[in-house]
């Protein structure tokens, strides 16, 4: 329960903190200019502002025109015909003419010296939304790799261990666990242009199943099972360095699961050790994001980051139990030792759920364990873009 209020209070303090920066950008004015002219014999008003966007009036020359906002090279723009029709659209701004306030005898020669026609250059441009009327969501799959740590230490040391105590010939190794799959969400809104702020969440997955065996002087088998369960709640900001390349790194609020099992099995009879434990942790993350467009509102990207985050203090509950029937349950955190082999001093990573810290004999440098979540990941996706309101 308190987890849950936990995050719920992280994730309400984020959308006060956007709401907050979108009343108060929003209410700063776009330009301090109300007024625009025509300058050419025809000036192409388009729906969207984008040079391939359908056509849908043609204003003539000393056209007068509202401006409503600016996109980049683009003025929103409402203009009222003679038949009181109003039209709202995007006209380029090598089209037309600011109308000054001031009417100077020198203003008045410039806006005569008009030039005929002036092409709309075709060149790809930065998109920045008026009054935020441009929200983008992200949709995403792919891989992560991350390091587990002593997660990946426990589960190796522990087949280490018992190939020592044993002192028998292994067959079978181990594989740590490092790949994760992924999902991700996240909405971006406009701050300035090429900045943009954001809000999202990832979920990546992963377990790596191992198994060893042993053949002298008894027949043995060991299996381990280190698992990851993650949820990063993230905080973003985006700067577009050109329109088809965005940099964005940012916070995240990590939600860790962790697990780990151990099994021992000789013959008919079997000894296993598993635990679960859950922690939370601040990271942080920076990455790169290519974007193609499909259509005015759809873009597909590929994005490229890494994070550095490490997992501590996980609690939670570990179980013992064996072919007998015995069952023992122990509550507390997630330690990492040595475990010292008695016939030979070697001493081997191993990591268990206890009520406090590990001691006795063939115990040593106990610690709480850690969950390392530093990697990168690689994941493509769909961009849709919505305009809200005009």
């Amino acid at each position: 329960m308190k987890k849950i209020k936990t995050v719920f209070n992280f994730i309400l303090l984020s959308f006060l903190v956007q709401c907050i920066l979108f009343n108060y950008l929003y209410s700063i004015p776009q330009n301090n200019l109300t007024k625009i002219k025509v300058v050419t014999e025809l000036a192409n008003v388009r729906a969207e502002p984008d040079i391939g966007s359908p056509v849908i009036h043609l204003a003539k020359q000393g056209t007068i025109m509202d401006v409503l906002g600016q996109e980049g090279p683009w003025y929103h723009i409402k203009v009222i015909l003679e038949e009181e029709k109003i039209i709202e659209g995007y006209v380029h701004e090598s089209l037309v003419k600011i109308i000054q306030p001031v009417d100077s005898v020198e203003e008045k020669k410039e806006e005569t010296e008009i030039p005929k026609t002036i092409a709309e250059p075709q060149v790809k441009t930065f998109p920045h939304p008026s009054k935020f009327s441009q929200i983008d969501i992200h949709i995403s799959g792919g891989i992560n790799f991350a390091s587990a740590g002593d997660l990946n230490e426990g589960a190796k040391g522990f087949i280490e261990y018992y190939q020592n105590k044993l002192n028998a010939e292994k067959t079978g190794g181990f594989r740590p666990l490092h790949l994760n799959t992924l999902f991700a969400g996240n909405v971006m809104i406009p701050l300035v242009p090429r900045l943009h702020l954001g809000i999202g969440a990832e979920y990546f997955y992963g377990e790596k199943k191992n198994s060893a065996n042993f053949s002298q002087p008894t027949s043995y088998n060991i299996e381990t099972k280190p698992e990851i369960k993650i949820l990063p709640i993230q905080i973003i900001l985006s700067y577009q360095v050109i329109p088809e390349l965005s940099i964005q790194g940012g916070v995240e609020y990590i939600l860790a699961d962790c697990a780990y099992l151990y099994k021992i099995t000789e013959n008919d009879t079997w000894q296993e050790w598993s635990g679960k434990a859950d922690s939370n942790q601040i990271g942080g993350f920076m990455g790169l994001k290519f974007v193609h467009d499909l259509g005015s509102h759809l873009s597909l990207f590929i994005e490229a980051s890494g994070r550095y985050a490490k997992i501590k203090n996980l609690k939670g509950e570990g179980t013992y139990k064996d072919s007998s029937g015995m069952e023992y349950k122990e509550k507390g955190y997630m330690y990492i030792y040595q475990g010292e082999v008695a016939h030979n001093k070697e001493q081997f990573p191993l990591v268990f759920i206890r009520d406090k810290t590990p001691s006795g004999y063939g115990v040593l440098n106990p610690e709480k364990a850690s969950l390392d979540l530093s990697g990168f990941s690689l994941q493509a996706g769909l961009r849709i873009r919505f305009r809200l309101f005009k």
